[in-house]
């Protein structure tokens, strides 16, 4: 499950569309950064798909992960000067992404963080690789939201206990316990859907 990664058919779909327009990916970010409104729909229609995923995924529901693709745009057409080209743009829009994410769901009114001392570790049933990775991503919805956001962060995303402490305004052991018991949770949701 650790090397599960989302966004293969967003990637096919940047490609095609950066060949039907004719603008390379530099093209578009220094449109943006001089405020083209054309290359700004380009990014849109490009990246979209890739950060609605990225969104969804730690909001849990398609009107707050609208919310925060929205927001996202809005940070990365503010903040797109200071993008030098230096490194990928799609690992750029990734982390303003999460960022977002991780902000909407902390607001007061969407958070509901336990502060859990379970340490007990589970392994994920073989069973997993029968599922497509559509249905995977339904049962990670399915998530109490705090197990969701660590899970996401650190199965998918490839983050670090210390690092979505920090995020999160978590301990690390509160990192730990939530992975573990969103593991436990995902193995009972995969036996009843097996």
């Amino acid at each position: 499950m650790a090397g599960f990664r989302v966004g293969v058919l967003s990637e096919k779909l940047r490609s095609s569309f950066l060949k039907v327009n004719r603008l390379s990916e530099a093209e578009i970010v220094a449109g943006c950064q001089g405020g083209e409104r054309q290359c700004q729909d380009a990014l849109v229609k490009i990246f979209a798909p890739y950060l609605f995923t990225i969104c969804k995924r730690y909001t849990k529901n398609s009107y707050l992960a609208d919310d925060a693709l929205q927001e996202t745009f809005i940070r990365v057409f503010k903040y797109i000067k200071n993008y030098k080209g230096q490194g990928d743009l799609r690992a750029w829009l990734r982390k303003v992404a999460i960022t977002t994410s991780l902000q909407t769901i902390q607001h007061p009114t969407y958070r509901d963080y336990q502060d859990l001392d379970d340490w007990e570790s589970a392994e994920l049933p073989v069973a997993v690789s029968q599922f497509s990775a559509e249905e995977i991503l339904e049962l990670i919805e399915k998530l109490p939201e705090g197990y969701r956001t660590v899970f996401n962060l650190y199965v998918i995303d490839g983050y670090q206990h210390r690092e979505i402490a920090e995020l999160l305004q978590i301990s690390e052991s509160a990192s730990r316990s939530q992975l573990a018991r969103a593991r436990k949770y995902l193995i009972q949701l995969l036996t009843t859907n097996e």
